[in-house]
């Protein structure tokens, strides 16, 4: 069969898959992957208790690190929203296209995954949702605040347990748009006025009563340095271990609860994954990581209804099992394997298929000072304020 003829068309996608690619961090794409791998660990490790295939009891400082692991998987999250969040704003120049932008991309998935929850949790006697099949108002209010992504930043029943963490990145959005107008001479100086004091009523109100938030701030704190730290004189001496040592450190400080100690040693941990320097930043730009990175949020959002599906078969091969060593390995083989075929599939058909087909006449022109800004630790260069 005869090829087709190349196109206009076909050069202009191709020299913008390439300079897409030329942009692209794979180093934070990894420190995705090991991220989510974090949390599916901490989740596997978390239902296996329930489950009864492994006892804390014997291995306690095993349970401990395994917990803190899944908590500090998310912290990771939140440093690499911290950076890409604010490069995006200042890339799309427009509050209203970044948070469509944002919608898009965090809706489609997630919505078909809360009205599954909301369509079977109270008909099921899942945990609280019970309850809510006597009363339609009780209903109504904990289905929409869910929607809304309320619980976590509030106080509030949550249906899907790990999407807490997507409250608080729509907090951080919210209280991104509100500094990026202050920051734009686009309005009166008294709106800009009132939009930086509410963002800094905001931001103290969210780190008093949830600190580890602050981690959003390592991200962003790289971004509006940018090339001024790649360009310095000891960023270019940074030695091969350093990435993996300040990971490990900024890991057990956290661990012992020592949160500003944590903080601190995750700038020079972050530094490292931002300007794609030593052993660390090699390990994170390995193809299993960067798979497990490209399906990081699907997968994020669907392991733990494998995983509960996963705990349901062995339940019900566990007579048949000779040990409980066995049957963990099983719950993890089927748990893991599963979430990884179902986020590729979510992946695939929603992320790629549906939401960049919305997306695509959204996208920031390649012209002008916007393109500049979105190479990985541009910083707030090349940004015009007006």
């Amino acid at each position: 069969m005869a090829r087709r003829p190349l196109t206009q068309r076909d050069g202009q996608a191709a020299g913008r898959r390439t300079v897409a690619r030329e942009c692209r961090n794979l180093t934070i794409e990894g420190l995705r992957g090991f991220s989510a791998a974090a949390v599916i660990c901490y989740h596997v490790h978390n239902m296996a208790i329930k489950g009864e295939y492994f006892h804390p009891n014997h291995s306690p400082i095993v349970n401990s690190l395994v917990r803190s692991l899944g908590r500090f998987g998310v912290l990771m999250f939140f440093m690499i929203s911290g950076y890409l969040i604010v490069q995006s704003l200042v890339k799309y120049d427009s509050i209203p296209r970044f948070l469509k932008h944002r919608v898009w991309r965090i809706y489609p998935v997630f919505t078909p995954l809360h009205l599954i929850m909301f369509t079977l949790g109270p008909w099921q006697g899942y945990e609280w949702m019970g309850a809510l099949k006597h009363s339609l108002p009780q209903y109504a209010l904990q289905f929409f605040s869910n929607l809304l992504l309320l619980p976590g930043i509030f106080r509030l029943p949550i249906a899907q347990r790990n999407a807490w963490s997507l409250s608080y990145e729509f907090a951080f959005y919210v209280i991104s748009c509100l500094f990026f107008f202050a920051a734009t001479r686009r309005a009166h100086c008294g709106w800009r006025l009132l939009s930086l004091v509410t963002g800094l009523a905001a931001s103290v109100g969210v780190l008093r009563y949830h600190p580890i938030a602050a981690y959003f701030l390592i991200g962003v704190a790289l971004f509006l340095t940018g090339n001024a730290t790649a360009s310095h004189r000891a960023a270019r001496r940074v030695p091969g271990f350093a990435g993996l040592l300040f990971l490990a450190l900024a890991f057990f400080t956290y661990a012992q609860g020592w949160l500003l100690a944590s903080l601190i040693l995750s700038l020079p941990f972050f530094f490292t994954v931002v300007h794609q320097t030593g052993w660390l930043a090699r390990f994170l730009q390995t193809r299993p990581l960067l798979g497990l990175g490209t399906i990081s949020y699907s997968l994020y959002l669907i392991h733990p209804f494998v995983l509960d599906a996963a705990r349901a078969v062995v339940r019900s091969l566990a007579p048949r099992l000779p040990s409980d060593a066995l049957a963990l390995a099983l719950f993890a083989i089927l748990g893991v394997g599963g979430a990884i075929v179902a986020a590729t599939i979510l992946y695939r058909s929603v992320e790629v298929d549906f939401t960049s087909r919305l997306l695509r006449r959204e996208r920031p022109t390649p012209n002008g000072p916007r393109s500049r800004v979105g190479a990985p630790g541009a910083g707030m260069e090349g940004y015009q304020w007006r």
